[in-house]
């Protein structure tokens, strides 16, 4: 048995590499991250949280909501499955703020749709009190042809450094 030098051995392996092919095994696409919902900052002092009942999975289209104050565009959920709850929050100044929320749905891939208007929520004033988070809980019911509107309020915590 012979003995190869570092050079020669070197030479070797790249002599036997360029015959091999390296064949990676089907495995299918990447894993996709888990959807993670928008989580509100904690010095938001106004949290919007939307849910949709579906009554089966072929319902579960992603949807998202709209956000609009004192007649402005103020922001959007994040898009998700129908039966994951979204969330959206921001900062407003004390009082009361004029909102529309406008809810879109994806029937079509590509094709983000608006719900009908007449199942849209109406328009209405929301307090924001100093010092308090105003929660409000949006839930849309019957293919979106139903809704329920709640407002609750909690202390808003200090900001923590």
């Amino acid at each position: 048995m012979t003995r190869l030098g570092p050079l020669a051995l070197l030479a070797f392996l790249a002599a036997c590499s360029r015959g091999v092919r390296q064949v990676s095994p089907i495995v299918g696409p990447p894993p996709q991250p888990p959807v993670q919902p928008a989580q509100p900052v904690v010095t938001n002092n106004l949290v919007l949280s939307v849910t949709e009942a579906v009554a089966s999975a072929d319902e579960d289209l992603p949807s998202y909501t709209k956000v609009f104050i004192d007649g402005k565009p103020a922001g959007q959920t994040d898009a998700a499955p129908r039966s994951q709850t979204r969330t959206w929050g921001t900062s407003l100044p004390d009082g009361n703020h004029l909102f529309r929320f406008e809810q879109w749905t994806l029937p079509t891939p590509g094709e983000w749709t608006p719900v009908p208007a007449r199942w849209q929520p109406a328009e209405r004033f929301i307090r924001v009190e100093l010092g308090e988070r105003t929660l409000v809980a949006l839930k849309f019911y019957d293919a979106e042809r139903r809704y329920s509107l709640s407002i609750s309020r909690e202390p808003l915590a200090p900001a923590t450094q």
